[in-house]
């Protein structure tokens, strides 16, 4: 289950968004696509949309952290080289595969999501596509040569977080993506906590197609 920690303030501007405060914890959180992740704020149990590069993914079951990325939100990559995963959090790349970068936990290794899936993978497998051209250059490769580079030394002990600097300044906020909406056309009454009484004709906000 992925969970996260506060890093910026927020305050709510939409009803279906979720107020913030630095150091609050977020959980049971769907990554979705355009950098507005929607989870549950645990404090109020409330769900709700808020932005990604507000927070940082967390394990806290082993209390470790990554390193976010504020100054480069929405960081992509390309994958250069194929890697077949050592151990169970690494993801397994396939050449031309694009990841979000997520966090660089410690030297030669970056944590991202790849078809759903987030783990750490070795950042020298991969070319980081500029924002401005969307066009990779290679990493660590020399002009003349274009062989699998060496996997880190240490791969097998990639758990720890780097203990590189994080820019303290409130990341921009990233656009809002289009909301989906429908109206009622009959009276529900709700049968558990968790349904919504509808009047015939209520605008109701879509936050998720799940269920």
């Amino acid at each position: 289950m992925v969970e996260a920690v506060v890093d910026f303030d927020y305050n709510a501007v939409e009803p279906d968004e979720l107020s913030l405060k630095k150091g609050d914890v977020l959980n049971e959180i769907k990554m979705l696509p355009g950098g507005w992740w929607e989870g549950i704020l645990v404090k109020t149990g409330k769900r709700g949309m808020f932005p990604d590069n507000f927070v940082r993914v967390v394990d806290l079951a082993n209390n470790q952290t990554d390193v976010p990325l504020r100054k480069n939100p929405g960081r992509k990559c390309k994958v250069l080289f194929s890697y077949e995963p050592v151990n169970e959090d690494e993801l397994e790349l396939k050449v031309d595969d694009i990841i979000d970068i997520l966090a660089e936990i410690e030297e030669g290794w970056w944590k991202g999501r790849l078809r759903n899936k987030i783990g750490v993978f070795p950042s020298n497998f991969v070319a980081e596509i500029s924002n401005e051209t969307r066009e990779s250059k290679p990493r660590n490769l020399s002009s003349s040569s274009l062989d699998e580079p060496a996997k880190p030394v240490n791969a097998m002990n990639h758990d720890e977080p780097s203990s590189s600097s994080v820019d303290a300044d409130v990341p921009v906020l990233p656009p809002k993506p289009v909301k989906e909406m429908c109206r009622a056309l009959f009276p529900y009454e709700p049968a558990n906590d968790d349904e919504l009484l509808l009047q015939k004709g209520d605008i109701i906000t879509l936050l998720s197609r799940d269920g």
